[in-house]
């Protein structure tokens, strides 16, 4: 009896040897994101000089579809002007400068990005998702 008591103490030690050694590499594991949910304070669609701020699930929609994208070097697409909006402008905790996203195409499929350095653009892995969302955030009917 005491032997199995012995041998249950021990497979419940390793049990929670293991489970605290996998809850330190998941919060360890370095994050290849774009920005993180928690340091956006805000965010916005330029769009004709004027800005539109997203709801709470638009930018929500918004910072899920970037953080899928990719960095890339070099343009993989031909530009191509934008017919839509202006920007996406996003709203940091730290630093206090936005993070700005020029369209480089009308498909929505690459964005220069104001932190990269230069010759660096986010590559948009699914622009239909993109373009869905941003035909939500603004005024899409003619000027007055």
């Amino acid at each position: 009896m005491k032997k199995i008591i012995i041998a249950i103490l021990v497979s419940v030690l390793i049990l929670f040897g293991i489970a605290n050694f996998y809850l330190w590499f998941q919060e360890n594991k370095p994050k290849d994101w774009f920005l993180d949910e928690g340091a956006v304070r805000g965010s916005g669609v330029v769009h004709k000089e004027q800005i539109y701020t997203l709801n709470f699930d638009q930018q929500n929609a918004l910072l899920e579809i970037l953080n899928e994208s990719k960095r890339v070097k070099d343009k993989t697409v031909k530009s191509s002007e934008s017919s839509g909006i202006d920007n996406l402008v996003i709203y940091l905790f730290h630093p206090s400068e936005p993070v700005v996203l020029t369209p480089i195409n009308a498909a929505y499929s690459l964005f220069s990005v104001s932190t990269f350095k230069p010759n660096r653009y986010l590559a948009i892995g699914n622009s239909e998702k993109l373009q869905a969302l941003l035909n939500t955030t603004y005024d899409w009917s003619p000027s007055r």
